[in-house]
Protein backbone atom coordinates (compact mmCIF):
# COMPACT_ATOMS: atom_id res chain seq x y z
CA UNK A 1 0.00 0.00 0.00
CA UNK A 2 2.93 2.36 0.65
CA UNK A 3 3.94 2.08 -3.03
CA UNK A 4 0.78 3.68 -4.39
CA UNK A 5 2.59 6.84 -5.46
CA UNK A 6 4.90 4.76 -7.67
CA UNK A 7 1.89 3.90 -9.83
CA UNK A 8 1.67 7.50 -11.02
CA UNK A 9 4.35 7.29 -13.66
CA UNK A 10 3.81 10.64 -15.34
CA UNK A 11 1.59 13.66 -15.72
CA UNK A 12 -0.05 11.75 -18.59
CA UNK A 13 -1.38 9.14 -16.12
CA UNK A 14 -2.80 11.88 -13.90
CA UNK A 15 -4.39 13.57 -16.89
CA UNK A 16 -5.99 10.30 -18.06
CA UNK A 17 -7.49 9.61 -14.64
CA UNK A 18 -8.97 13.09 -14.40
CA UNK A 19 -10.25 12.98 -17.99
CA UNK A 20 -12.02 9.68 -17.44
CA UNK A 21 -13.60 10.93 -14.21
CA UNK A 22 -14.85 14.04 -15.97
CA UNK A 23 -16.14 12.10 -18.99
CA UNK A 24 -17.67 9.03 -17.33
CA UNK A 25 -18.41 10.23 -13.81
CA UNK A 26 -16.26 7.48 -12.31
CA UNK A 27 -12.78 6.04 -12.58
CA UNK A 28 -11.16 2.87 -11.28
CA UNK A 29 -7.78 3.65 -9.72
CA UNK A 30 -4.71 1.64 -10.77
CA UNK A 31 -3.95 0.89 -7.11
CA UNK A 32 -5.54 -1.60 -4.72
CA UNK A 33 -6.12 -2.19 -1.01
CA UNK A 34 -4.34 -5.46 -0.09
CA UNK A 35 -6.52 -8.52 0.45
CA UNK A 36 -5.04 -9.07 3.92
CA UNK A 37 -6.17 -5.58 4.94
CA UNK A 38 -9.59 -6.13 3.34
CA UNK A 39 -9.99 -9.23 5.49
CA UNK A 40 -8.94 -7.38 8.64
CA UNK A 41 -11.41 -4.57 8.05
CA UNK A 42 -14.23 -6.99 7.21
CA UNK A 43 -13.63 -8.74 10.52
CA UNK A 44 -13.57 -5.41 12.34
CA UNK A 45 -16.89 -4.33 10.84
CA UNK A 46 -18.41 -7.64 11.90
CA UNK A 47 -16.93 -7.21 15.38
CA UNK A 48 -18.33 -3.70 15.64
CA UNK A 49 -21.79 -4.99 14.82
CA UNK A 50 -21.48 -7.77 17.42
CA UNK A 51 -20.02 -5.44 20.05
CA UNK A 52 -16.65 -7.23 20.12
CA UNK A 53 -14.67 -4.19 18.98
CA UNK A 54 -11.94 -4.50 21.62
CA UNK A 55 -10.81 -7.84 20.20
CA UNK A 56 -10.17 -6.19 16.84
CA UNK A 57 -8.48 -2.96 17.96
CA UNK A 58 -11.51 -0.83 17.19
CA UNK A 59 -13.09 1.85 19.30
CA UNK A 60 -16.83 2.05 19.71
CA UNK A 61 -18.80 4.87 18.13
CA UNK A 62 -21.89 5.84 16.17
CA UNK A 63 -23.32 2.97 14.13
CA UNK A 64 -26.43 2.68 11.98
CA UNK A 65 -28.62 -0.18 10.81
CA UNK A 66 -30.89 0.08 7.77
CA UNK A 67 -33.10 -2.02 5.51
CA UNK A 68 -34.39 -4.40 8.14
CA UNK A 69 -31.00 -5.13 9.76
CA UNK A 70 -29.38 -6.02 6.40
CA UNK A 71 -27.18 -2.91 6.20
CA UNK A 72 -24.72 -2.06 8.97
CA UNK A 73 -22.76 1.22 8.93
CA UNK A 74 -19.80 2.40 10.99
CA UNK A 75 -18.95 6.11 10.70
CA UNK A 76 -15.49 7.67 11.16
CA UNK A 77 -13.83 4.31 10.72
CA UNK A 78 -10.52 5.98 9.86
CA UNK A 79 -10.42 7.15 13.50
CA UNK A 80 -11.21 3.72 14.93
CA UNK A 81 -9.22 1.15 12.97
CA UNK A 82 -5.52 1.23 12.09
CA UNK A 83 -5.72 -0.42 8.66
CA UNK A 84 -8.39 2.07 7.59
CA UNK A 85 -6.34 4.98 8.94
CA UNK A 86 -3.35 3.85 6.83
CA UNK A 87 -5.58 3.32 3.80
CA UNK A 88 -7.04 6.80 4.11
CA UNK A 89 -3.64 8.41 4.55
CA UNK A 90 -2.31 6.68 1.43
CA UNK A 91 -5.43 7.47 -0.57
CA UNK A 92 -5.37 11.15 0.36
CA UNK A 93 -1.71 11.39 -0.67
CA UNK A 94 -2.42 9.56 -3.92
CA UNK A 95 -5.36 11.78 -4.80
CA UNK A 96 -3.46 14.94 -3.97
CA UNK A 97 -0.71 13.78 -6.36
CA UNK A 98 -3.25 13.07 -9.12
CA UNK A 99 -5.26 16.28 -8.72
CA UNK A 100 -2.58 18.71 -7.55
CA UNK A 101 -4.84 19.64 -4.63
CA UNK A 102 -5.35 18.37 -1.11
CA UNK A 103 -8.70 16.59 -0.73
CA UNK A 104 -10.47 17.41 2.52
CA UNK A 105 -11.86 14.27 4.09
CA UNK A 106 -15.10 14.39 6.07
CA UNK A 107 -15.36 10.77 7.15
CA UNK A 108 -14.69 7.19 6.11
CA UNK A 109 -17.74 4.94 6.31
CA UNK A 110 -17.45 1.20 6.76
CA UNK A 111 -20.47 -0.68 5.48
CA UNK A 112 -21.69 -4.27 5.29
CA UNK A 113 -24.70 -5.37 3.27
CA UNK A 114 -26.41 -8.73 3.73
CA UNK A 115 -28.84 -10.40 1.37
CA UNK A 116 -32.30 -8.84 1.55
CA UNK A 117 -35.13 -11.33 2.09
CA UNK A 118 -37.86 -11.58 -0.53
CA UNK A 119 -38.69 -8.43 -2.45
CA UNK A 120 -38.28 -6.02 0.45
CA UNK A 121 -36.36 -2.71 0.46
CA UNK A 122 -35.81 -2.62 -3.30
CA UNK A 123 -37.44 0.70 -4.11
CA UNK A 124 -36.51 4.25 -3.16
CA UNK A 125 -32.74 3.79 -3.37
CA UNK A 126 -31.88 5.96 -6.39
CA UNK A 127 -30.55 9.42 -5.52
CA UNK A 128 -27.85 11.99 -6.03
CA UNK A 129 -25.70 13.30 -3.19
CA UNK A 130 -25.47 16.87 -4.44
CA UNK A 131 -26.59 18.98 -7.38
CA UNK A 132 -23.04 20.29 -7.70
CA UNK A 133 -20.14 17.89 -8.39
CA UNK A 134 -19.25 15.82 -5.34
CA UNK A 135 -16.71 13.04 -5.12
CA UNK A 136 -16.43 9.91 -3.03
CA UNK A 137 -13.92 7.09 -2.99
CA UNK A 138 -15.34 3.56 -2.82
CA UNK A 139 -12.99 0.78 -1.76
CA UNK A 140 -14.68 -2.61 -1.96
CA UNK A 141 -13.51 -5.03 0.71
CA UNK A 142 -15.10 -8.11 -0.87
CA UNK A 143 -15.68 -9.32 -4.40
CA UNK A 144 -18.71 -7.60 -5.93
CA UNK A 145 -20.92 -9.31 -8.50
CA UNK A 146 -24.23 -8.29 -10.00
CA UNK A 147 -25.97 -10.23 -7.19
CA UNK A 148 -24.43 -8.86 -4.00
CA UNK A 149 -25.13 -5.17 -4.25
CA UNK A 150 -22.86 -3.41 -6.76
CA UNK A 151 -22.78 0.36 -6.78
CA UNK A 152 -24.84 1.27 -9.85
CA UNK A 153 -24.66 4.53 -11.80
CA UNK A 154 -26.86 5.98 -14.52
CA UNK A 155 -24.29 7.16 -17.02
CA UNK A 156 -24.09 10.78 -18.17
CA UNK A 157 -26.37 12.03 -15.38
CA UNK A 158 -23.41 13.87 -13.84
CA UNK A 159 -23.04 16.27 -16.78
CA UNK A 160 -24.34 19.85 -16.35
CA UNK A 161 -26.78 19.70 -19.29
CA UNK A 162 -28.61 16.70 -17.81
CA UNK A 163 -28.72 18.16 -14.31
CA UNK A 164 -30.05 21.53 -15.40
CA UNK A 165 -32.75 19.80 -17.46
CA UNK A 166 -33.89 17.98 -14.32
CA UNK A 167 -33.74 21.25 -12.41
CA UNK A 168 -36.10 22.91 -14.90
CA UNK A 169 -38.43 19.91 -14.80
CA UNK A 170 -38.66 20.13 -11.01
CA UNK A 171 -37.22 16.64 -10.53
CA UNK A 172 -34.38 17.57 -8.19
CA UNK A 173 -35.93 20.44 -6.23
CA UNK A 174 -39.44 21.43 -5.16
CA UNK A 175 -41.05 24.33 -3.35
CA UNK A 176 -41.75 22.08 -0.37
CA UNK A 177 -38.02 21.42 0.11
CA UNK A 178 -37.64 24.59 2.15
CA UNK A 179 -40.32 23.40 4.59
CA UNK A 180 -39.42 19.72 4.97
CA UNK A 181 -35.66 20.25 5.26
CA UNK A 182 -34.69 17.86 2.47
CA UNK A 183 -34.24 17.78 -1.29
CA UNK A 184 -36.20 15.76 -3.82
CA UNK A 185 -33.00 14.44 -5.28
CA UNK A 186 -32.19 12.46 -2.12
CA UNK A 187 -34.88 9.90 -3.02
CA UNK A 188 -35.81 9.71 -6.68
CA UNK A 189 -38.96 7.95 -7.81
CA UNK A 190 -38.41 4.51 -9.33
CA UNK A 191 -40.88 5.28 -12.14
CA UNK A 192 -38.72 8.29 -13.06
CA UNK A 193 -35.65 6.04 -13.21
CA UNK A 194 -37.50 3.56 -15.42
CA UNK A 195 -38.45 6.39 -17.78
CA UNK A 196 -34.79 7.46 -18.05
CA UNK A 197 -33.76 3.93 -18.96
CA UNK A 198 -36.63 3.60 -21.43
CA UNK A 199 -35.41 6.79 -23.10
CA UNK A 200 -31.88 5.53 -23.61
CA UNK A 201 -29.97 6.12 -20.38
CA UNK A 202 -27.53 3.33 -19.56
CA UNK A 203 -26.72 1.65 -16.25
CA UNK A 204 -23.20 0.86 -15.08
CA UNK A 205 -22.77 -1.69 -12.30
CA UNK A 206 -19.36 -1.45 -10.64
CA UNK A 207 -18.63 -5.16 -10.28
CA UNK A 208 -15.08 -5.73 -9.10
CA UNK A 209 -12.65 -7.67 -6.91
CA UNK A 210 -11.86 -7.13 -3.25
CA UNK A 211 -9.42 -4.23 -2.92
CA UNK A 212 -10.55 -2.32 -6.01
CA UNK A 213 -10.99 1.44 -5.55
CA UNK A 214 -13.20 3.80 -7.54
CA UNK A 215 -13.61 7.57 -7.48
CA UNK A 216 -17.20 8.53 -8.30
CA UNK A 217 -18.89 11.84 -8.97
CA UNK A 218 -21.96 11.26 -6.82
CA UNK A 219 -23.88 14.12 -8.39
CA UNK A 220 -24.69 11.35 -10.89
CA UNK A 221 -27.81 9.31 -10.19
CA UNK A 222 -26.75 6.18 -8.33
CA UNK A 223 -27.68 3.55 -5.77
CA UNK A 224 -26.36 0.46 -4.05
CA UNK A 225 -28.20 -2.31 -5.87
CA UNK A 226 -30.07 -4.52 -3.39
CA UNK A 227 -27.93 -7.43 -2.23
CA UNK A 228 -29.57 -10.67 -3.35
CA UNK A 229 -26.90 -13.18 -2.35
CA UNK A 230 -24.00 -13.31 0.12
CA UNK A 231 -22.46 -10.14 1.57
CA UNK A 232 -20.82 -6.96 0.39
CA UNK A 233 -18.30 -4.91 2.38
CA UNK A 234 -16.96 -1.49 1.44
CA UNK A 235 -15.27 1.68 2.62
CA UNK A 236 -16.67 5.00 1.44
CA UNK A 237 -14.53 8.12 1.81
CA UNK A 238 -16.54 11.37 1.89
CA UNK A 239 -14.71 14.50 0.75
CA UNK A 240 -15.60 18.13 1.37
CA UNK A 241 -13.65 19.20 -1.68
CA UNK A 242 -11.75 17.41 -4.40
CA UNK A 243 -10.99 19.43 -7.53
Amino acid sequence: MNNWINHIASSRVCSELKSQLKRDGYVKLPVRFPESDCKTVRECIDAMESGDHETHSMESGDNEIHYGDTEFRVWDLEKKQKSVARFQSELDLYLSTVTGRHPKLQTTLGIRNLAIPGGKFREGRWHIDSFMPQFKAFCFLSDVSDRNGPLTLILDTHVPRFKFTQLIRGIYFGISDAFVGSRRYTKLNDNYIESLIANGCSLKELTCSAGDIFIVNTSAIHRAKPCEHGKRYALTSYYKSFF
